[in-house]
């Protein structure tokens, strides 16, 4: 889609009109929805209440076959300007129980498909597609939203709390990060039945250090083509999804694909046969934590180790994969990995190599070092 004058009709600012509906229902909550159309916006649309609906009339989920590309279908948010979230959660009621937004699409502000210049590390919020970053949020629920051309898709940081939150059925397609969670604190924040797919950076980002991140639960989320272009030398650590200093945390039956793989499309590209890949090596799942479960994942076409755990007390329960498994630390376990591939081993460094329970492991599939 091609940029026009911000002054003709199709590109005039919605976002003030959306805003006077969800204002009007801030003392007692109730539903806005918006039909099925395009809604431009230049400035965030900010749902605001408790108990409050906030949804469209028809998922819009971008229909080519990676879902990557701008279309004109269901309820979308079209944003214009980078500077800004196209959803933020919240600004002045604190906290924020029982609110839904549902069946919504938001597309970035792009031309073409290559997301890497919108990222800003430092300022995560700008450009993202929904984002939480000034309130405490509890038992809210956010599902059938689809994402395309954002920096982060799903975005929290700031001094926001999520408690007991959902974020169920999102498709998250060709952002730069697909989840960016960094708020001041989470408590049971639970990311299910996902489509995280052709993210250059993170699929999933948790950031733990300094901040409380507890029982965050990761299931059924399908991982497809994440980490691909990390820079080596930028400091941070390339993979597709990776837990920072998070404990007691939960990674439960998702599937990595093609991990460090980055499908680059020139601007005015718009079809998926179009791509141009690249590849570098990339961890599928790395974890620096303590006390974590990763149980019944499946990890396919591995470009380096499968998983890797930094810390004390980690659990690993039949996950199946091409890829290496490598472990640092004390007193973790590892039950019945599933190799697939006649070089992937279970790598046991440090003091890992002695205090790690194996079971179900065949010895020759056990490297110490």
């Amino acid at each position: 889609m091609e940029h026009k004058p911000y002054d003709t009709p199709e590109y005039m600012d919605c976002a003030p009109q959306i805003q006077a509906q969800l204002d009007a229902l801030a003392a007692h909550g109730g539903l806005v929805r918006l039909d099925n159309r395009s809604y431009s916006i230049h400035q965030p649309v900010t749902p605001d209440a408790s108990s409050l609906c906030f949804a469209g009339e028809v998922w819009a989920c971008n229909t080519d076959p990676n879902g990557v590309f701008e279309t004109d279908h269901g309820t979308k948010l079209r944003m214009w300007g980078r500077d800004f979230p196209a959803i933020r959660v919240g600004s002045k009621a604190d906290p924020i129980s029982g609110m839904v937004v549902r069946d919504l699409g938001v597309q970035g502000d792009i031309i073409g498909m290559d997301t890497r210049p919108l990222v800003d590390f430092a300022h995560p919020a700008r450009s993202a597609g929904l984002c939480l970053d000034s309130v405490r949020t509890d038992q809210c629920e956010f599902s059938k939203l689809s994402f395309c051309g954002c920096a982060n898709a799903v975005c929290a940081c700031g001094d926001s709390e999520i408690d007991a939150c959902m974020f169920s059925r999102l498709n998250v397609d060709g952002c730069g990060n697909g989840f960016w969670l960094a708020p001041r604190a989470s408590f049971y924040a639970h990311v299910r039945s996902c489509v995280v797919a052709d993210n250059p950076y993170y699929g999933f980002y948790a950031e733990g250090k300094g901040r409380i991140i507890h029982n965050l639960d990761v299931s059924d989320c399908i991982f497809i083509r994440s980490g691909g272009a990390f820079v080596d030398g930028d400091g941070r650590i390339p993979a597709a999804v990776l837990f920072d200093h998070i404990s007691n945390c939960a990674v439960d039956r998702c599937l990595f694909d093609d991990p460090g793989t980055h499908w680059y499309f020139a601007d005015h590209a718009g079809k998926n046969d179009q791509r141009q890949p690249s590849y570098r090596k990339t961890v599928a799942l790395y974890i620096i934590g303590d006390a974590n479960r990763i149980t019944g994942n499946t990890f396919l076409h591995s470009s380096d180790d499968a998983i890797c755990v930094e810390g004390d007390g980690n659990v690993l329960l039949s996950n199946i994969s091409d890829g290496s498994v490598r472990i640092t630390g004390s007193g973790n376990t590892v039950v019945n990995q599933v190799f697939t591939t006649p070089d992937a081993r279970l790598i046991l460094q440090g003091a890992a190599a002695s205090t790690t329970t194996v079971v179900g492991v065949p010895e020759e599939r056990i490297l110490r070092c």
